[in-house]
């Protein structure tokens, strides 16, 4: 899998190249990291497309966030990971409606980044459970944002498995704990997940989880 990170800080770049690099990463995975920085991204990516990029926003948040929406906007298919300081409602929020399909804080461990970055190219929730609720809660409270609105009761397309396997996706369950749960095969659990990411009109189960509450809120 090819990721980029992209950060305007040299050492913590090459910091976060080293982390990847790690030996943890699964013996059957081969992670090909690149780095560069904010203002070069795009012409990297037009160079070489990366399956998911990783958006240092430690030195600076709102840099980061500028970075990352440049990045989509170029590049909507992209996942992206937003690597912050704070994991409050507000950082995680933004980063969301900015682009971000994941995020997480500086301080966790390597295989975390990495099995992040892995989960997010199986259409895992780039999320762990706590930021996912957090960024649920926000949203019932939210009046305006910048996701474009689903289709009005697009809840009521789903089905009632759908719906069950949906309400676990935002506990912040991955795939094989679904599965687990509902004591069926895990491949089923993805086609389950990629009708409802087709039914919402979105590519992540992240940006569903927005559909969703935006929609509710109507």
């Amino acid at each position: 899998m090819k990721v980029l990170v992209i950060s305007n800080h040299k050492l913590l770049g090459h910091s976060l190249v080293a982390m990847l690099e790690h030996p943890d990463v699964p013996q059957d995975e081969t992670l090909e990291v690149g780095l560069c920085d904010s203002v070069s991204a795009v012409a990297r990516l037009r160079e070489s497309i990366a399956e998911v990029v990783l958006v240092e926003a430690i030195t600076s948040f709102r840099d980061g966030l500028a970075t990352l929406r440049t990045i989509k906007n170029a590049f909507p298919v992209i996942d992206a990971v937003m690597l912050g300081v704070a994991d409050d409602e507000t950082s995680i929020y933004e980063s969301i409606i900015a682009g971000a399909d994941g995020y997480l804080t500086h301080d966790v461990p390597s295989s975390t980044l990495v099995a992040t970055l892995l989960g997010l190219k199986r259409g895992e929730l780039g999320l762990s459970r706590t930021a996912a609720l957090r960024v649920i809660r926000r949203l019932r409270h939210a009046l305006e944002t910048r996701v474009l609105h689903p289709p009005s009761e697009v809840s009521e397309k789903l089905t009632p498995r759908e719906r069950q396997v949906f309400e676990l996706v935002c506990q912040g369950m991955r795939s094989r704990e679904i599965a687990q749960q509902l004591g069926i095969a895990e491949a089923t659990i993805y086609k389950h997940v990629q009708n409802i990411l087709e039914k919402l009109h979105v590519k992540s189960r992240t940006q569903a989880i927005i559909a969703i509450e935006r929609d509710n809120e109507a």
